[in-house]
C-alpha cells in the first residue's frame, strides 16, 4: 500500500516509493546504483555524522534539497546485521513522519525511499528526507560557546518538543542530542524538530512516555558532554529535570 500523494515504481529487485512529482527524479538517481551511492558521488554533497554518513544533496531535475541516508540497525544489532533488514523500516518512517507533521510536531518529511532486495530474506533501504532550514543539532549547538546567550531559548524549545511528543503518546527510543534540530522560525523564535523517527512508537499520552523521552535525552546529553569535555552549566543540568508539562 502506498501513502496518498506517493507513487511506487518496481524495477527488478528495486522498489522506489516517492512523492508523485519526484518519482522520476528518484528513478534517474538509481539508474546505475543505489540512491545512497548516487548521493555520495555528488560533487556538491555535504556529509553528516551518524552510524553511516548521511548526505545533503539536491535531487535530479532541479529537485528539492534532501538528506539521503542508508537505513542501519542500532544497538546490539548494529554489528550483527548492519544495514541488512528483513522488514525495512522506511515505509513506517514515512507513516510516522506524516503522522507527526499532521499533529503539529516538526520533523523532516520523507520525500521517498528505495528498497533493494538482495535475497528472499535480506533487504537494504535508502531514505531521502527534506533538508531542514539552516540550524544545527542540539549537541553541536551546546558545544558552541556562542550558544550561551540563547541557552534558555534553546531549552524552552526542547521542552516544548518533549511536551508535544508526550501529549501525543510518542516515544522515541533513540532521542539523543543529534536527533533534535534547532532553527529560527520567521518570527525569530527557536523551533525544535525531531529527527530519525523510524523507530518511534505510539502509545498512551502521559507521564510514562514523557519520562522515557526525557530520561533518554538526559543520558545522551551527559554522554555527549563527557565525550567532548564540555562543562554543563546549572541551566543545562536543570533543563530536563523540569516536568515536561511545564514547558
Amino acid at each position: 500500500m502506498v501513502a496518498p500523494a506517493y507513487d511506487r515504481l518496481d524495477t527488478g529487485d528495486t522498489r522506489i516509493v516517492a512523492r508523485q512529482d519526484l518519482l522520476a527524479a528518484f528513478a534517474h538517481a538509481t539508474q546505475s546504483g543505489t540512491l545512497y551511492q548516487w548521493a555520495a558521488a555528488q560533487p556538491t554533497r555535504r556529509s553528516f555524522e551518524g552510524r553511516l554518513p548521511a548526505y545533503a544533496v539536491r535531487l535530479p531535475f532541479d529537485g528539492p534539497a534532501v538528506v539521503v541516508r542508508r537505513s542501519h540497525h542500532g544497538g546490539l544489532l548494529a554489528r550483527l546485521r548492519g544495514d541488512r533488514f528483513i522488514l525495512p523500516r522506511a515505509p513506517r518512517e514515512l507513516m510516522i513522519a506524516s503522522f507527526l507533521t499532521q499533529h503539529g510536531i516538526a520533523t523532516p518529511a520523507v520525500l521517498g525511499f528505495v528498497i533493494y532486495r538482495e535475497s528472499f530474506f535480506v533487504k537494504r533501504a535508502d531514505v531521502a528526507t527534506e533538508e531542514l532550514p539552516d540550524g544545527m543539532d542540539l549537541g553541536t549547538l551546546l558545544a558552541d560557546p556562542a550558544s550561551a546567550r540563547i541557552r534558555d531559548e534553546v531549552w524552552t524549545a526542547v521542552r516544548a518538543l518533549l511536551h508535544d511528543l508526550a501529549a501525543l503518546g510518542v516515544w522515541h527510543p533513540d532521542l539523543n542530542v543529534k536527533n533534535i534540530h534547532l532553527s529560527r522560525t520567521l518570527d525569530g523564535a527557536i523551533r525544535a524538530a525531531v529527527l530519525d523517527v523510524d523507530r518511534v512508537r505510539l502509545g498512551e499520552p502521559g507521564e510514562i512516555v514523557a519520562r522515557a523521552n526525557r530520561d533518554r535525552l538526559r543520558r545522551s546529553l551527559h554522554k555527549w558532554a563527557r565525550q567532548r569535555g564540555l562543562t554543563l552549566g546549572p541551566a543545562d543540568h536543570d533543563a530536563l529535570q523540569i516536568p515536561v508539562g511545564a514547558a
